[in-house]
């Protein structure tokens, strides 16, 4: 197993247990988190002993490389990393002809790009992002992703779990939030189960394309009819067998609405309108369910 995944798998399932505290100075301005309290606890009543300090990985930051590609394995947008790269060094000082002399092979150029405004170990990762993303942008221009050695593909592996990591602890607190908000319901669906997920995680197109397909299934199992027409005579139908009211078809019907920009005109819907989608979806699925 990757690294930084067995390092969260086992604090969460300490945090899980409860078994955690927090430690604070006084005036509560600095504190830090024992993970593993049960294990503290005994080394301090002296029936453990922790001898063993593992260092299990040196300190690598997420630099350009990684991210590139990272975002190429899911077809996502890139910066332009070089420019990006430039634009810090000449911020600190750094002239952009002594950045070009360097990038076209003058090693002579290369004292005068460690610029003296900051420290030397931000020097270092702002020289560093600048020879990655000349990686990057020669990757690019050959697509010689495959001429990666063995050292780079280590530290793009473990880029790609600190992006992972990052993605995953910035959307946790949405992710409780909302999901705080969804109201119980009395029945499963896979589907609805799978676009209420993708809502959770901030996928609003899967979320609206999933829900809406959990209801158009239902309404197909309902008027067990072939179906070929417009959604709103699919409602009708499944409206009229089931004895349910127009603002019960609106609601569905405003479900297929979105459901249809995001399908066929590319259109990105926002939180609000996904959440929307799904509380619909759920809301007419909910009456099915219920026979009526």
């Amino acid at each position: 197993m990757p690294l930084l995944p067995r390092v969260l798998r086992e604090i969460a399932e300490k945090l899980i247990a409860d078994d955690w505290f927090r430690m604070e100075t006084q005036d509560g301005s600095h504190s830090y988190y024992i993970v593993g309290a049960r294990a503290y606890d005994g080394e301090m009543r002296g029936e453990l002993s922790f001898t063993t300090c593992c260092i299990v990985s040196p300190r690598t930051d997420v630099g350009p490389l990684g991210e590139y590609i990272a975002r190429s394995q899911t077809a996502g947008e890139h910066r332009d990393y070089l420019k990006h790269a430039r634009k810090r060094l000449e911020r600190e000082g750094v002239s952009p002809g002594v950045i070009d002399r360097f990038l076209h092979g003058d090693l002579d150029a290369l004292p005068d790009l460690v610029p003296a405004s900051v420290s030397h170990e931000e020097s270092l990762r702002m020289f560093g992002d600048l020879l990655d993303a000349w990686r990057v942008s020669q990757i690019r221009e050959r697509d010689a992703m495959a001429e990666l050695n063995d050292d780079e593909r280590q530290e793009v592996d473990l880029q790609r779990e600190k992006l992972c990591l990052k993605e995953i602890v910035t959307r946790y607190g949405k992710i409780v939030d909302w999901w705080e908000q969804l109201d119980t319901l009395r029945f499963q669906d896979q589907q609805l189960e799978e676009g209420s997920r993708a809502y959770l995680y901030g996928f609003y197109r899967a979320s609206v394309v999933l829900s809406a397909a959990a209801l158009e299934k239902h309404l197909k199992r309902i008027t067990a009819v072939e179906w070929l027409g417009k959604y709103r005579g699919l409602v009708e139908q499944a409206a009229a067998a089931l004895g349910l009211d127009h603002a019960w078809v609106d609601q569905a019907c405003s479900v297929f609405q979105i459901r249809n920009k995001v399908v066929h005109e590319g259109h990105v819907p926002s939180h609000d309108e996904a959440k929307l989608v799904l509380g619909n979806a759920r809301g007419a699925l909910a009456k099915i369910m219920a026979g009526g």
